[in-house]
């Protein structure tokens, strides 16, 4: 099952699934810390997401645990500890500029066969083929499911690159990746002039952002607060509504522009009212506003609709195409199970 695993950002990091045995009651207790605290943060943002439903805990911190017990790996209990201390001091939502939360750098050697760049000390776990320092095919596990990959440099200030890191590498960290050239990111403070659609590399300083003025220009500042004025950029809860910044709409309110309602509810599309999320069964239709049930997915197997289907749990056969296994769970080898680092070489 396609999972998300915050470590500075949602995106950024394919970090390592768990191998079947635990590591320490350290990594667990840091680990189910972890959890709780992503879980309070992305509910806090009113972004709360289904990969943190509690029924999917044992799995996440098994999960964890193995990405700190993965070779090389950079992801430590000091590093999940100092995050989630970090995470419950801010009342930032954007996780990848929180001091301490940072992506961070393992210990594998360019070359080095890797399952996640939190392994490798340039941060990048490259999977587009290749031989690792041992002689084994890089890519050699993805023949039982699991996805492996080499540990590659980064390009330096100036270099070519590629944000996907597919026809040029990915920047070092302190770099960004600005029409194919690797620069440093130019950092505006609050009050200062920012350019709402870029250019890439342009960013307000944490925790400002850039508040739209006219034909894409804007100012680094604060996100309005409740009663302020507003193009479309409110703070964390808030909605612009008629140009002012006002509390997410309840049940049965309106939502002219789809977007104003609170975050348990969706905005039906026919009455343009905010409307509760209807809870789906197996087998019934997921469109837009139905919450499958607990257990299941929201998936279509072939050319069939979306439909509300079982989750498989750990040990249950799989087919890997069906995307079926629970939350922290992949298929390999007709089975449902975490994968195991130590089979990328």
């Amino acid at each position: 099952m396609k999972r998300f695993f915050f470590l500075g950002s949602a995106s950024a990091v394919a970090i390592l699934a768990a191998c079947s045995s635990p590591t320490s009651t350290a990594s667990s207790d840091a680990c189910s810390k972890y959890f709780d605290t992503l879980a309070q943060t992305t509910t806090r943002c009113g972004s709360a997401s289904s990969s943190f439903d509690p029924a999917d805990k044992t799995n996440f911190v098994a999960f964890c645990q193995a990405t700190v017990a993965a070779p090389g790996s950079g992801v430590t209990d000091s590093y999940l500890n100092t995050c989630n201390g970090a995470l419950a001091a801010t009342t930032s939502c954007n996780i990848s500029q929180v001091a301490g939360c940072e992506n961070p750098s393992g210990k594998l050697a360019n070359g080095a066969a890797c399952y996640s760049g939190a392994q490798c000390v340039s941060g990048e776990c490259s999977k587009t083929g290749g031989v690792s320092t041992d002689g084994g095919i890089a890519d050699a596990g993805a023949a039982t499911g699991i996805s492996c990959g080499t540990c590659d440099p980064r390009a330096a200030e100036n270099a070519a690159c590629d944000a996907s890191g597919v026809t040029a590498p990915r920047c070092m960290s302190a770099l960004t990746c600005t029409n194919g050239t690797c620069v440093k990111p130019v950092t505006i403070p609050s009050g200062g002039a920012c350019s709402y659609t870029g250019p890439p590399g342009t960013n307000c300083a944490a925790p400002t952002t850039c508040i739209p003025g006219s034909n894409g220009a804007g100012t680094c500042g604060a996100p309005p607060k409740k009663g302020e004025k507003c193009s479309f950029i409110c703070d964390t809860n808030l909605t612009c509504t008629a140009g002012t910044c006002q509390d997410k709409v309840a049940l049965g309110g309106a939502c002219p522009t789809g977007t104003e309602c609170q975050s348990t509810l969706y905005c039906d599309s026919a009455s343009k009212l905010c409307a509760a999320l209807k809870a789906g069964k197996s087998g019934d239709p997921c469109a837009t506003g139905v919450k499958c049930d607990p257990g299941l997915s929201c998936r279509a197997v072939g050319d069939s609709a979306l439909t509300c289907m079982p989750l498989k749990n750990k040990g249950e056969a799989c087919i890997a195409s069906a995307n079926e296994c629970a939350m922290y769970l992949d298929c390999i080898g007709g089975t449902c199970q975490t994968p195991d680092p130590s089979q990328c070489k």
